[in-house]
């Protein structure tokens, strides 16, 4: 990140007609997330993207590289079956390929390439670096973390699919937000970091009362060590002015009028807190 940061104030260059971020931790294969804010969104929200899997990350960087726009033929999915649509031969245009042949998720983060910004890194409450557990099969379910035994990735029958392990570096959060400039709203915090969520939500630090909405997992049941640990994440978002909704849906209450407004991003791919709920719930306080 600091190279991108450009200046004489020290902050980092963001794309021209850049209002508002998002911050996505944990983007899996697919970073479905990223790409409905975008398409939601295509032109004032930029989203930073941190995903500590290597696989995940490397399939997400190529895909969504420009080159790929301008040349689908080179897609590493490109089938025979894809060739055909309706039993009728086709060309690979963008529409096609997007649209029957890729996940639309794909094409999302091509078309807003320029806004998307995606990083391999874990991201956590201390800076450095740590040993990342691939994951078993699905490398969505990889982690600074071990399996607990007895889980389902934990069985014999289950290791031709261990895809391993790497070295990865961890961040704080606010090790990156510091360098985004201070006129730029933070929208959504949204965190599947696979036991971990906690202590990501202690590296924002000191701009966590600066978002309007976090949705994590929060889930530390299938991962060895994962709930011994002395970070209170309830604590730090109610300090933050934070009020907790469902499913692991949090809201800013110091942006009450914002989402009485609909003026917000809050979402996640399988999670879709709706309007009435949020006002509710910052209605209790």
């Amino acid at each position: 990140y600091q190279r991108r940061v450009h200046g004489e104030n020290g902050k980092m260059k963001l794309p021209p007609g850049i209002k508002r971020i998002c911050l996505d931790v944990g983007t899996s294969l697919l970073s479905p997330s990223s790409a409905a804010w975008m398409d939601a969104h295509p032109k004032d929200l930029l989203v930073l993207a941190f995903e500590p899997n290597v696989f995940s990350h490397s399939l997400i960087a190529y895909s969504s590289h420009p080159i790929m726009a301008h040349n689908p033929k080179r897609w590493v999915f490109f089938s025979t079956e894809c060739k055909m649509y309706n039993n009728q031969r086709i060309g690979p245009t963008l529409v096609t390929w997007y649209t029957h042949c890729m996940n639309t998720s794909y094409g999302h983060l091509v078309r807003h390439r320029k806004h998307f910004k995606p990083t391999n890194v874990a991201a956590s409450n201390v800076n450095g670096f740590v040993r990342f557990n691939l994951g078993v099969g699905d490398p969505g379910v990889g982690s600074i973390y071990d399996f607990k035994p007895g889980t389902q990735w934990t069985r014999p029958d289950a290791q031709h699919e261990n895809w391993g392990q790497s070295t990865v570096a961890k961040i704080r959060l606010d090790s990156v937000l510091k360098y985004i400039p201070e006129d730029i709203i933070f929208e959504e915090l949204k965190i599947d970091a696979q036991g971990h969520d906690a202590e990501v939500v202690a590296g924002v630090g000191r701009f966590l009362p600066r978002f309007k909405c976090i949705i994590g997992e929060f889930d530390t049941s299938n991962y060895a060590a994962a709930d011994k640990k002395d970070v209170n994440y309830e604590k730090l978002l109610r300090d933050a002015g934070f009020v907790f909704v469902a499913n692991g849906v949090w809201v800013n209450r110091r942006f009450a009028d914002d989402f009485k407004k609909g003026l917000y991003v809050c979402s996640a791919f399988d999670v879709q807190p709706q309007p009435h709920n949020i006002n509710a719930a910052l209605a209790r306080g």
